[in-house]
């Protein structure tokens, strides 16, 4: 599911899967609510008029926070079973994800009387927070912090929540049941119950909806890279999908799992755009770059060339330091900025 994703970014997307086109193959479902056609495509496809207005509705009902926070794709949650319907079961997962092994058998868990299957929501047990109450507690909090008023969920919802929270980041879904039990009805309507009052709201809307009708699982299937071998998680050479919820690879390099997110990233025609983005800027306010490494982040700079195949970080990134990357990041930026101080000076001398 895509929204005004650009034709570029669609060939990037086609070209990293193409080493694997012999079984799979990627289409796009473009949920912008829009009366201009699409170019044709064999595998690019407009959502329903009717769903894209149904969602969009949905999403402005929401509290000012999560419109600034989320986009209009939290609320597609809802709709599962109306955007695929020529399937059955599918699974989903969040963009903020990283495959780092073979994914494909949880598709083959048998779902049976369950609507989805999902690892279970653990950020309480990570902050030795093991009650309700805590959940309670820590909600109001929040919600005071962002403005919302009476936040969902009181006492007594906090324990249904409680005892069936579960991360909507990975999802095994059911949607043949969905349609038996009219769930995305049900859906619907308890947002727009709570609505502005949901911090988490499509998150929160399927737990407690669906409670008593999810099944757990393994919680190397949605694993957040910082809870990984510590005391009641597992190791992180048993996960299969790292979650970043919280700060991103792509903004913080001191993430845990920021070095392996990049080492994917090289592999992938993102690279370049990435590498000479200006919002990579924030991530070297407080850094400098020494005199002594100038020579070494040369040549480094030399042997990086990512118009070359046959060089590529696959190789190099296990053998550096994350100081020495990010020195080598900001060289490249300090680069640009010089060109571009001399483009400046040469159009004023003239001027």
């Amino acid at each position: 599911m895509v929204e005004d994703l650009s034709a570029e970014n669609i060939a990037k997307l086609e070209e990293t899967i193409a080493p694997f086109s012999a079984f799979s193959s990627i289409e796009f479902l473009d949920i912008t609510l829009s009366s201009e056609k699409l170019e044709p495509r064999h595998n690019h496809y407009k959502l329903d008029a009717l769903i894209a207005n149904e969602i969009k509705k949905l999403y402005l009902k929401l509290n000012s926070f999560s419109q600034k926070r989320f986009s209009k794709m939290i609320m597609c949650r809802f709709f599962f079973a109306s955007l695929f319907p020529q399937y059955d079961k599918i699974i989903m997962f969040d963009v903020d994800t990283l495959f780092v092994d073979d994914m494909s058998e949880s598709f083959f868990i048998p779902l049976e009387t369950h609507y989805f299957g999902a690892v279970r929501e653990k950020d309480l047990i990570a902050i030795n927070r093991n009650s309700a109450k805590d959940l309670y507690e820590l909600r109001q909090m929040r919600a005071k912090t962002i403005g919302v008023a009476d936040a969902f969920p009181n006492l007594e919802e906090a324990q249904i929540l409680f005892d069936n929270y579960f991360n909507a980041g990975f999802l095994a879904l059911n949607l043949k049941l969905w349609r038996e039990e009219n769930l995305e009805n049900q859906l619907i309507a308890f947002f727009i119950l709570k609505n502005e009052k949901l911090l988490f709201s499509d998150q929160d809307a399927l737990c407690f909806v669906c409670r008593g009708r999810i099944l757990e699982l393994p919680y190397s299937y949605n694993a957040h890279p910082s809870f990984l071998d510590t005391p009641l998680f597992p190791s992180i050479k048993e996960a299969h999908m790292l979650h970043f919820w919280g700060d991103k690879p792509w903004k913080l390099l001191s993430v845990i799992g920021a070095k392996k997110w990049h080492e994917i990233l090289i592999q992938t025609p993102f690279k370049d755009a990435y590498f000479n983005a200006p919002f990579l800027d924030h991530l070297f306010e407080s850094l400098q770059n020494k005199d002594k490494e100038t020579q070494e982040i040369h040549a480094l700079k030399k042997a990086l060339s990512f118009s070359d195949k046959r060089h590529s970080f696959e190789f190099l990134l296990p053998r550096l330091s994350s100081k020495f990357l990010i020195g080598f990041l900001l060289f490249k930026i300090k680069q640009k900025v010089k060109r571009l101080v001399k483009k400046i000076l040469k159009v004023f001398f003239k001027i």
